[in-house]
This record gives structure tokens, C-alpha cells and sequence, in this order.
């Protein structure tokens, strides 16, 4: 089958680079979590670099994103953010890993989705905690935790406890990890525990491929471990296409940008002094006559 070739190629392609276990595991395991608390692929700029976290003495990223605007047939680019659609912050720890998501939403009545992670004494991703909240942070609707099996030191399965009396409908109810004989994860099933699916791949280096219920992303990286791409396989429709990094000379990210010649799909960054991102500009086409824009705006506690 097509899809099935491309996506083996694709991660059979991706070059070699050196990477302790640790990182590694910790980027797989923080993205199949960020996936199941977002319900999806998780935003690229939410895509973990401690080290780079860690040599800029960032605490704390926000990132707040802007309504959004019709650009045509009838409308024009907007400078700024006029008003708020959501609200993420990461926290970081002093080795630039995650320890605590929160993503404010304002649409529908509003709500915050928390995402809390806990290490062991050898720098792994251990357990992470779930809520979802009212936007003040003080009325709990759903809350619950991952909890992680080791056994002989090798994460197992990751299976989800709800709260007393609450129940979380969509979660995929456990998460099996296979390794390959070199320790790296070969491939991570989920789902209802009688009907386990891929939900996540990686090749023998660690990087990934994400399985969704329609499509399969698939990151592509440089030999120092950076994201420099990202394919797209549609299986629904059978269709497929690339999601183009551009960089400066500094290796600071300035766009994202679909290789779809039939519809916009892109994404503008403004680095700042660190590299990191301070506003963007994300425009995509929903269909043939109409182009939609949002505004983002990135703040840093050091």
C-alpha cells in the first residue's frame, strides 16, 4: 500500500545523530502525552529542547494566541492580538524539562487543561497527573493520573486512573510500550484495552511517527537532533505532503510552511535575541475562497 511505503520510508530515511537514552525517552513520552491531553498533534512550537531550555534559563514559556480573522475573500491581516482564543504555558525544571502544561481555552464557556509531570532520580518522565478546569482554576471537572510500570528499569505501560466519581470518555485507557533489543522504543499501542492501536512509532534512534485516527505525522530531523520537517500521510483521502522548516543562520526557526500547492498552511516566526520565538503569524486556507489568519505572541520567564 502507498501510505504504508511512504511512512516506511520516511522513517528509514531520517539521518543518525548521537543522543543519550534519557532525552530521547523523555521527548517520546512527553509527546504521547501532550497528544492524548490535546486530543491531537500537539502545536510545533510546544516540541521539547531541554538543552536549549535548559542553556537559556528559561522557567517559564507562554504563549498566547489571538482570535481569529478572515483574511479573504472579504477581509485583511490583522497586526496583534485583539483579543485572546487561548492561553498555553510550559514551566520547566533547572534541566529544561517540562514539569507543568496549562492551556487555557476561551471558546465554548472556557475551560484549562493541566498536565503535570513527575521524574524519577534518573531524569526519566515517571507518572503525570490530568485535570481539566474551569478557567479560574478553581472548579475541577475531570481530574486523574497516568501511572507508569517499570519493570527491570523499562517503562511498560502507562495505564490512566480516573478520579473518584469522574470519567475522562476519550482517553485511551492504556499505553503499551515494545523496545528493540538496543533499548530503544520500537512502537507505543493504545486505546480501549480489548482494541489496542498504534499510537505512536519510533525509528531505532528514537524519533517518531504519530498515529492519529485519519493520519499519520511523521518528524524528520537534522543530524544535531533538531526538527527540520514533517510529512503528512492523510489516509482518509489518500493524499500526502510535507510541512517544510525553514531556518536562519543561527538555526533559529522562521517558518512552517505546507508543500500543498492547493491550499496555504503556514506559519511565520519572529525569533528573538535567544532564538526562541516572540510572535507569529499562522495563515491556512479551510477551502478554495477563503484564507483565515491568528496572531501569537511568546513571553519568557528566565
Amino acid at each position: 500500500m502507498k501510505l504504508k511505503t511512504a511512512f516506511l520510508i520516511a522513517v528509514l530515511a531520517l539521518p543518525l545523530f548521537a543522543q543519550s537514552k534519557t532525552p530521547y525517552f523523555n521527548h517520546v513520552i512527553y509527546y504521547l502525552l501532550m497528544s492524548d491531553v490535546n486530543g491531537g498533534k500537539p502545536d510545533d512550537y510546544l516540541l521539547n529542547d531541554p538543552a536549549k531550555i535548559k542553556a537559556a534559563k528559561i522557567k517559564k514559556m507562554e504563549v498566547i494566541k489571538g482570535k481569529e480573522y478572515q483574511i479573504s475573500p472579504s477581509g485583511g491581516e490583522e497586526k496583534g492580538i485583539k483579543a485572546i482564543n487561548r492561553r498555553q504555558v510550559l514551566e520547566f525544571d533547572k534541566n529544561g524539562n517540562p514539569v507543568k502544561f496549562l492551556q487555557y481555552s476561551y471558546s465554548y464557556g472556557g475551560s484549562l487543561t493541566e498536565l503535570i509531570f513527575t521524574y524519577n532520580s534518573n531524569g526519566e518522565i515517571s507518572g503525570a497527573s490530568y485535570a481539566q478546569k474551569d478557567t479560574t482554576g478553581k472548579k475541577i471537572e475531570v481530574s486523574g493520573k497516568f501511572k507508569f510500570e517499570f519493570k527491570s528499569g523499562k517503562l511498560t505501560n502507562i495505564t490512566y486512573e480516573n478520579g473518584p466519581g469522574e470519567k475522562r470518555f476519550t482517553l485511551d485507557e492504556k499505553y503499551e510500550l515494545a523496545y528493540r533489543a538496543d533499548g530503544t522504543i520500537e512502537k507505543i499501542t493504545g486505546g480501549k484495552i480489548d482494541w489496542p492501536k498504534t499510537r505512536l512509532k519510533g525509528d531505532y534512534k528514537g524519533r517518531v511517527g504519530v498515529h492519529e485516527a485519519w493520519k499519520t505525522y511523521v518528524y524528520n530531523y537534522d543530524l544535531n537532533g533538531v526538527i527540520n520537517g514533517l510529512a503528512v500521510f492523510d489516509i482518509l483521502n489518500d493524499t500526502e505532503w510535507t510541512m517544510n522548516h525553514e531556518f536562519d543562520a543561527k538555526g533559529n526557526l522562521l517558518s512552517i510552511t505546507s508543500s500543498d500547492e492547493k491550499y496555504i498552511d503556514r506559519m511565520t516566526f519572529v525569533p528573538g535575541k535567544d532564538g526562541f520565538p516572540v510572535s507569529a503569524k499562522y495563515v491556512y486556507q479551510p477551502d478554495e475562497k477563503t484564507v483565515m489568519g491568528s496572531n501569537y505572541e511568546f513571553r519568557y520567564t528566565k
